[in-house]
This record gives C-alpha cells, sequence and structure tokens, in this order.
C-alpha cells in the first residue's frame, strides 16, 4: 500500500510538478519549464543532455580521464563510503538529473534517515561542479536552526562529491499544494515560519535566492525546514551579494536576480517569500507561462503579477497587499528584512482573530527514529510519505516481504508488488490522502499466484485448510500535523486466515443447520397435517361403527347372549376411547399448527373461563378453587384457558377420595416471565415419574383404571413450550402435586407491583 512523500530535496535542474488548483478550469500551461533553480553559472540542465557518466575509485590505477567523463563506478565508490560511515546502501528518491542525485539511507547505528545529495560533472560540458558542491556545503554549514534543513556532513570522490541532509518526513510543501489549496490561517502560519527561518540564513550572512515550496520541507509534526542551498551566497559587508549571471527560478525569482551583474540583498528572499504566500493562496506561482522568444528573462520578469484576489475571492486586503509590496519590482519598495516581512504576516494574523505562538511547531524533534511501536508485534506495521516510500517497517513486515528493515527504507510498492496489487494499493493511499479517512480492506490472496515477497506470508496464517488462499486484513490511515493537515502515512495489516476459515465453516454450518431446519419445518407441518387430516377423518368411520355397534345393542339386547352383550359394551367403551384419542391427536396438532399471534391475556379471565367449562364436574366433586390475582400476559386466549382448564381436571381426576382443593398463584420469574402454579391435593406422582407424565399417552401406573387418553399434559406442555415458556412439576405422593409453568408477562412488571399473596405458592 503507498501513499504521496515529498522529494526531501529539489536540486538544480529539478522542474516542479504542475498543480491546478481546484478553483481553476484549466491546467497552468507550461509550469514544469518555469520552475527550474537555475544558475546561469553553472548552466542550464535543461539544455544539457543526459549521458551515462564515467569515474574512477580512490586508489584505482586506470589513468585518470578528463573533469567530466567520468567513468561509472562513481555509484559503487558512493555506496562503499557510506557504508564505511554506517550508513545502509543507498536508494535513489528523485529521478536522475544531469549532475545531479538524490538518495534516502539510514545510519545504523544512530537508527537516523537522511537525504544524500550527489553532485557529478555533466558528460560533455566543462562546468565547475565541484565548485557548486563547495558553494552549497559552505552555505548549508553557516545556518543551525530548527526551520532550516541541516547539513550532517559531506565529502568527495573521485568524479563525484556529496553532502548528507537531514530527511523530512513530511515531504516537501509542494507535494502538500498537489492535495489542495490550503486555509488561509495555515497558509500565513507556515509562511511567517519560513520567514523567520530566512530570517536565520540572513542572520548567518547568507542569501538564499530560491525560496518556493519545493524547497520548503515540512516534518510530522508540521514545522517548515528551508532546504537547497544550490543557489545560495554569502553576503558582503554590505549585506548584499553579487552575481555576474541570473540565478534563481522564474515565476519566484526577484526581477533583479534575472539581471547579470545586480547586487542583491535581504529583499530579494522577500521577494520569494511573497512568492511562495502567492502561490499557497492561488494554487499558481505569481507569474506563470514563460518568455517569448522576443522578450528576454530580464524583461519577463518584471511582467505585472495578477492580484491574489482575483484568484481567491476571499483573502483580506492587508494580506494582499502585503504580498503584492513583497512582491514590488523595485527592492526598495519592499519590507525591508525577512523579520519585517514575518511581523507584518503576524499583524495581519492577529487582526483576522488567529493567534500565533513563535515557537509553536518550531521544534527539534526527529520522526526518523520514532514510531517504533510496531516492533514485537505479531502483525505488520509501516509508516510511509506522501510519495509512497517506506519510512519505517517492524519485524512483521520485513518477515512478510522477505526484505530488511533497511533493505526497505524508501522502497515503494511497485519495487515489492505485482503491478496490480501495486496499483491498487497506490489508489487507496491517494483516496486516504484526498479524503483525510481511514481506509480499511480484506485482501484475497492465492499464494501461487503472488509474487515471492508478499503480505500475504505473514507467519502464523492458522490452518492448513486451503492452504493457498489467504486473507488479509489491512487498514490505512492518514499522518496529520497540528493543523490537520495529511503528512504521511501509517499503516498495518495481519492474516486473518483462520478466522475467515472459521467464519466458512460456520456459514456452512449455519446453512446445513438451517436446510435440516427447512426440512423439519416442512416435515412437522406435513406430519402436523397429516395428523389433522388422519384424525379429521377418523372422526366420520369410528362414529358410525360406534352407531351401528350401539343399534345392535339397543335393538337385539333381549336376544343377545350374556357374553355378546359384554363384548359389545366393550367394543362401545373402546370406540370411545379411541374418539377422545383421535380428538385429542387433532387438538395437539392445532396447537403445533397455530400461528404466532400473541395478545395481552387476563390469565384471571381465562383461568375462569376454564372453571366454567368444569362447573359440573367441580359440583359433582364439591371442588373448591382459591384464585389469587393474576396479572396479564402475551400469549393466546384459547391456548391459556385450555392449559387452565387441563390442570384443573388432571386435579379432579386424581383427587382420589378426597375433596379437590386447588389453589392457584403466580410470582414474577425475572423482569419478562411470570410463574404461575397450580396445587391440588389429590394422590401425587411417584418419584422419578415427573417427565414422564407429560409424554403424550403417557398415564402412569395410578391412572391405568382412570378416564382419559393420556394426553392432556402432553398439550399443556405443547401450549406452554408455543407460548415461549415452560412446565414442571413438584410432587410428594399422597400429598398431592403442584404444577408450575411460566409464560411472558404483558409488561414489565416492578416486585413493588406484584401482591404479596404471590409469595406463597
Amino acid at each position: 500500500m503507498g501513499g504521496l512523500s515529498g522529494t526531501p530535496f529539489v536540486v538544480i535542474g529539478m522542474a516542479e510538478d504542475n498543480f491546478t488548483p481546484h478553483h481553476l478550469a484549466t491546467p497552468i500551461p507550461f509550469l514544469e519549464d518555469l520552475t527550474r533553480s537555475f544558475d546561469a553559472s553553472f548552466g542550464d540542465p535543461a539544455q544539457e543532455p543526459d549521458h551515462p557518466t564515467h569515474t574512477r575509485s580512490e586508489g584505482d590505477l586506470r589513468p585518470v580521464q578528463a573533469d567530466g567523463e567520468v567513468d561509472g563506478d562513481w555509484e559503487k565508490d558512493l555506496c562503499d563510503r557510506l557504508k564505511l560511515m554506517g550508513f545502509s546502501d543507498p536508494r535513489p528518491i528523485v529521478v536522475p538529473l544531469p549532475g545531479r542525485r538524490v538518495y534516502l539511507t539510514r545510519h545504523y547505528d544512530l537508527d537516523r534517515t537522511v537525504a544524500v545529495k550527489v553532485f557529478l560533472p555533466i558528460p560533455g560540458q566543462k562546468k565547475p561542479w565541484r565548485e557548486a558542491f563547495k558553494r552549497e556545503a559552505r552555505a548549508a554549514a553557516r545556518v543551525d536552526h530548527p526551520l532550516v534543513l541541516r547539513l550532517y556532513s559531506g565529502g568527495q570522490l573521485p568524479g563525484s562529491a556529496f553532502l548528507i541532509y537531514d530527511y523530512c518526513e513530511g515531504g516537501s510543501l509542494a507535494d502538500r499544494l498537489r492535495v489542495g489549496l490550503p486555509s488561509l490561517a495555515y497558509a500565513m502560519r507556515l509562511v511567517l515560519q519560513v520567514a523567520r527561518g530566512t530570517q536565520a540564513i540572513h542572520d548567518a550572512g547568507l542569501l538564499h535566492l530560491d525560496l518556493k515550496p519545493s524547497n520548503i520541507f515540512m516534518t510530522v509534526s508540521g514545522t517548515p525546514r528551508i532546504g537547497d542551498f544550490g543557489l545560495a551566497r554569502i553576503m558582503d559587508a554590505r549585506g548584499l551579494a553579487w552575481v555576474d549571471q541570473p540565478a534563481g527560478t522564474p515565476g519566484y525569482m526577484a526581477p533583479e536576480q534575472a539581471i547579470a551583474g545586480s547586487d542583491l540583498g535581504p529583499t530579494a528572499d522577500v521577494h520569494g517569500l511573497g512568492a511562495l504566500l502567492y502561490h499557497m493562496l492561488t494554487g499558481r506561482p505569481p507569474r506563470q507561462g514563460r518568455p517569448e522568444a522576443s522578450r528576454s528573462l530580464a524583461d519577463w520578469v518584471f511582467l505585472p503579477v495578477p492580484l491574489p484576489s482575483s484568484l481567491r475571492r476571499v483573502l483580506p486586503g492587508d494580506v494582499e497587499e502585503l504580498i503584492m509590496s513583497a512582491l514590488d519590482t523595485v527592492p526598495g519598495r519592499r519590507p525591508p528584512t525577512a523579520e519585517a516581512f514575518a511581523e507584518s504576516l503576524e499583524g495581519c494574523l492577529s487582526r483576522s482573530g488567529w493567534s500565533f505562538d513563535r515557537n509553536s511547531n518550531v521544534t527539534t524533534e526527529h520522526y526518523s527514529g520514532e514510531f517504533n511501536l510496531g516492533d514485537g508485534l505479531r502483525f505488520a506495521v509501516f509508516r510511509k510519505d506522501l510519495r509512497g516510500r517506506y519510512l519505517y517497517a517492524n519485524d512483521a513486515f520485513c518477515v512478510a516481504l522477505g526484505r530488511s528493515r533497511h533493505g526497505l527504507l524508501g522502497a515503494t510498492d511497485a519495487e515489492l508488488y505485482p503491478p496490480d496489487m501495486a496499483s491498487r494499493y497506490r489508489a487507496s493511499e491517494e483516496r486516504v490522502i484526498q479524503t483525510n479517512e481511514v481506509h480499511e480492506d480484506v485482501e484475497e490472496h492465492l499464494s501461487h499466484a503472488c509474487s515471492r515477497q508478499c503480505r500475504c506470508r505473514l507467519p502464523g496464517t492458522g490452518s492448513s485448510e486451503e492452504e493457498d488462499r489467504q486473507y488479509i486484513q489491512s487498514f490505512l490511515a492518514p499522518l496529520r500535523d497540528p493543523e490537520g493537515v495529511v503528512t504521511g502515512l501509517q499503516g498495518l495489516f495481519f492474516n486473518i486466515t483462520a478466522l475467515k476459515q472459521a467464519e466458512r465453516r460456520s456459514r456452512q454450518v449455519a446453512e446445513k443447520l438451517e436446510q435440516a431446519n427447512t426440512g423439519l419445518r416442512r416435515s412437522n407441518m406435513e406430519l402436523a397435517q397429516f395428523a389433522g387430516m388422519i384424525s379429521h377423518d377418523l372422526q366420520a368411520p369410528l362414529g358410525t361403527v360406534h352407531g351401528l355397534v350401539d343399534r345392535v345393542l339397543v335393538r337385539e339386547l333381549a336376544e343377545l347372549r350374556a357374553s355378546s352383550r359384554q363384548a359389545l359394551t366393550h367394543a362401545l367403551d373402546s370406540l370411545d376411547r379411541m374418539r377422545r384419542m383421535v380428538s385429542d391427536l387433532l387438538r395437539i396438532s392445532r396447537v403445533r399448527n397455530a400461528e404466532r399471534a400473541p395478545e395481552v391475556v387476563d390469565s384471571r379471565l381465562a383461568c375462569a373461563q376454564a372453571l366454567a367449562n368444569l362447573r359440573v364436574d367441580l359440583e359433582a366433586r364439591g371442588g373448591q378453587v382459591y384464585l389469587a390475582p393474576m396479572p396479564e400476559v402475551l400469549a393466546r386466549f384459547t391456548l391459556v384457558m385450555q392449559l387452565f382448564q387441563n390442570l384443573f381436571h388432571n386435579a379432579l381426576k386424581f383427587s382420589g377420595d378426597r375433596v379437590p382443593l386447588i389453589r392457584v398463584g403466580w410470582r414474577r420469574d425475572g423482569q419478562r416471565m411470570a410463574r404461575f402454579w397450580v396445587r391440588d391435593n389429590g394422590i401425587g406422582i411417584p418419584a422419578g415419574h415427573e417427565e414422564r407424565i407429560f409424554e403424550i399417552y403417557e398415564r402412569g401406573d395410578r391412572a391405568r383404571d382412570l378416564p382419559g387418553s393420556g394426553v392432556g399434559l402432553a398439550l399443556c406442555r405443547r401450549i406452554v413450550e408455543q407460548e415461549g415458556g415452560r412446565i414442571w412439576v413438584e410432587s410428594e405422593p399422597g400429598v398431592g402435586s403442584t404444577f408450575y409453568f411460566t409464560l411472558p408477562l404483558a409488561q414489565t412488571v416492578s416486585p413493588a407491583a406484584v401482591p404479596a399473596l404471590e409469595n406463597t405458592p
């Protein structure tokens, strides 16, 4: 996965990338040709061909060749020298330019990432490239300030020279402008800091002469740092620097920089500060296009600059006035120093209601050795700059890709993954930069189709099932500075193959279970329909047989022998039992097939209806029933009434020789259920038979001589379970039984709302 990051150094001859502000309808033409840094005394590399160079190593016995025709071993010499200095192998981070290379490397012991700028002769031209190296080295070494890029070291080799600079992981300001125009407050605060860094350069006796977005580098915390002293000049005792040839970047340079033999002062850099703020607010340099063939550079730089407010509508007048004064073609009409520009800009901020702390964001923190919290974790952690170059990777990441941490420094996804994966990761990074949001993804990898270095090779992939298919969970998030601007990318990924395999197995089991449940429901429905159909269809023939037997018994009673009368009487009894069994079977099937349509049921009313249905039996046996206050439940009235009726009938039938005494009550069972009980004083249930009595046609030994089909309690269980409750019994033989069952309450009942009577079963 990748992102944008800035080129740490814009070197002589490097073009700044195109940028089209969101509010402009058409791209700016020829911008790449107008943002070249050049020194006429050194030549414009844009006009010089880039040919292979040649150099020789120290101690090489080959004859020394003319300056400008060096052997190709210069890169090996550089690697050897850096290795002796304790650095890892350098990785190029800028497209090669005539006479310049830029590399990224890391010091092993200091755990610090730096950039190496290499100076080379240009083939076929006699240019003082070593003088350019010495001039930049001496200029950069004069300044030590947190707002200026730090020079660590440097050196000369046969046919080349190099400088080692600090590396800013936040990239260049040009990289940030590619994302979009910043807010007015952000632009003003950042240029204010650049102005103070510029004043520090002036205090060191230097003029920078090339202030532009690609030469302003950003730390992760959002601190700008001025870099690239390729055009810097040392001021004399008068505070001026003399140039015999034009030097600067068209579009940003002060007009006097384009005139040979000019004396340049601090106001030349003040012009650069105004041009920098102009670009940040409008999305383009103050002057665009390029000199026509009929117009020299010295004439072109004096062309009028459009007002910033013509390109950005909402702009305070004092800010525009400051910008235009800094861009004045007459040096004397500009703010005299960078500090004066900074104070004026601070006043603009104050008048706009935006305060600025002089020490805010000005830190000396070094980010290259931090953010290493991922070390020791089993999932891969990495950090990138805005261009998608890896700046940090933990051990798990290195193991997954089969590379060392230093070997990954500066690499891009294009070097690590197949083209389709690299382009997909790059698109995700650009989306994170644009939206400022976290990107989450689950990648599916086929190991045989992946490159040898692939993130799916993380350790601990889990089960060996489907080893060829791996799943990677990845997260990519933006790194932001205090202003909320994206300065880089951070991400992590880990192998979730085992989890995916478990999910797949669970899904397969769930699908099979659902299929089985569907089949079971269909089978139960068909069985219930069949049972209902059979019970319904059996009623007619049973009634016919019963009627025929009864008719024979009535009409032929006088003529039948005693044995025949007894046989027919037994047949009628058997037919009556069969009819009751078929009727009970039909009732059970109807309970199972009843559609779920719960309603609020007054359980006391259902209980009273059940007693009314059993009134004849109660009066015949002299039974007494005691009812406590009853709650409302969520159920169906008919089923609740049938439930109480079966339990009351069971109590009457098994009361023995005693006068039936039945008590009914309830209590709260949790917050949502009501526990009812029906207690009798009957013959009781033998130990071990408490569960059996709820089975269909199970009557027990003591009930064999009593009427009934053995379906009543089975029907009670079906009703209770159908309503989401449960039923059980507690009994003592010879004393009586208490049947308990639960039903859902119609509303949550607090303990205070429950009558005291309920607490006594």
